[in-house]
């Protein structure tokens, strides 16, 4: 947090599970017999509770999901001074 802003970039599981696809191949690390449904639920209370801003992308495309970040970091950023 003193180096920069941590942005949670949350999307509910089902799309998540979808966009990410082969686990193995996209370097998710499980513990042995973790399930990502598992993990998710470990990890969203750590994101929720430790971001300086969240970022809901459910629905959005690449495009439109970048523009919600850099728009949400703008609001932050104004919002900070």
């Amino acid at each position: 947090k003193q180096d920069g802003v941590l942005v949670y970039l949350r999307m509910p599981l089902a799309e998540l599970d979808k966009r990410l696809g082969d686990l193995n191949q996209r370097g998710v690390v499980l513990e042995p017999g973790q399930t990502l449904a598992a993990l998710y639920e470990k990890r969203t209370p750590l994101y929720e509770q430790w971001a300086d801003v969240t970022v809901n992308l459910s629905g959005l495309n690449h495009d439109e999901s970048v523009e919600k970040i850099l728009k949400s970091l703008n609001d932050n950023k104004s919002a900070a001074t």
